[in-house]
C-alpha cells in the first residue's frame, strides 16, 4: 500500500469530477468555440485528475514487480482498445492542439495514458532492453499523443509521490502540474491537486460509492460521439 492512498469511493468521486469537467470543457470547445473562458480554465483540471488516479493505481502495484507488469499490461490493452474506439469521433471533431499539423494527431488522451503506463511498466521490468524501450516510447510516443511529454512527466512524478509522499516528491508533482502551463496557456492545472488532496486526507467524509470500473472507458467515446452528432445534425444550444 502507498503511504498516501485513496479509497475506492474516493477514486470513484475523482473519476466523476474528472468526467464532469471534461464534458463541460469539450462542449465549450466543440460547440461554443471556447466562448466561456471560465469553463476552459476549469477544464484544465480534468486531465491531471485522471493522470493522478492512474498514477495511484500504478503506485499501489509498483511494489510487486509481477503484479505491476501483469496489471499494467492489462491496463494498456484496455486504454488502447477504447482509445481506438474513440479515434473516429475524436478525429471527426477536430484535433485538439495547434502543435501538430496532421489532422489525425495528436492521438487522444487514452493513448496518452496508455503510453505513460507502458513507459512505467518498462522501467519497472528493469532489464537494459526494457529501459531502452521505455526511453524510446517516452521520446517518440510523447511527440504524437495529447499533452505529450508533459503528461508523461506528470504521471511519473505522481507515481513517485503516491509511493513516497515526501517533500521532494511533493515539489516534483507541483512542478509537473505547473509545467502544464506550456500546453494549457494558463496555470489552472495546479488546482487539480486540491480534490486529490481532499480525497486522500478526508476519506471518512466521502459516502460509499460504487467502483464504476468501466465508467471512464465508456464515458470517453460515448460523450465524444454525442457531441459530434449534435454538432453535425442537431441544433447547438447557444447562450
Amino acid at each position: 500500500m502507498t503511504k498516501t492512498s485513496m479509497s475506492p469511493s474516493g477514486i470513484t468521486l475523482l473519476k466523476l469530477i474528472g468526467c464532469g469537467l471534461m464534458l463541460a470543457d469539450h462542449v465549450n470547445k466543440y460547440w461554443w468555440q471556447w466562448r466561456f473562458e471560465w469553463i476552459f480554465s476549469l477544464g484544465r483540471l480534468a486531465m491531471p485528475i485522471f493522470v493522478m488516479v492512474m498514477a495511484h493505481h500504478l503506485a499501489r502495484w509498483y511494489g510487486d514487480k509481477q503484479i505491476c507488469l501483469a496489471k499494467g499490461k492489462r491496463q494498456i490493452g484496455q486504454l488502447v482498445l477504447f482509445g481506438t474506439i474513440s479515434a473516429i469521433p475524436y478525429i471527426g471533431l477536430g484535433r485538439t492542439g495547434p502543435y501538430l499539423e496532421a489532422d489525425y494527431l495528436p492521438l487522444n488522451i487514452l493513448f496518452s495514458l496508455a503510453l505513460g503506463v507502458a513507459v512505467i511498466v518498462c522501467f519497472r521490468k528493469g532489464t537494459p532492453q526494457s529501459w531502452l524501450v521505455g526511453i524510446a516510447l517516452f521520446a517518440i510516443g510523447g511527440a504524437v499523443v495529447e499533452y505529450g511529454w508533459w503528461l508523461l512527466l506528470l504521471m511519473f512524478t505522481a507515481v513517485a509521490y503516491f509511493r513516497q509522499p515526501e517533500k521532494l516528491t511533493s515539489i516534483a508533482l507541483l512542478m509537473a502540474l505547473m509545467a502544464l502551463q506550456v500546453v494549457n496557456q494558463n496555470p489552472w492545472a495546479v488546482a487539480a491537486i486540491v480534490p486529490v488532496f481532499l480525497v486522500s486526507h478526508y476519506q471518512g467524509a466521502i459516502p460509499k460509492l460504487p467502483r464504476l470500473k468501466w465508467a471512464f472507458y465508456l464515458f470517453y467515446p460515448v460523450h465524444l460521439v454525442l457531441i459530434w452528432l449534435v454538432k453535425i445534425y442537431g441544433e447547438i444550444p447557444y447562450f
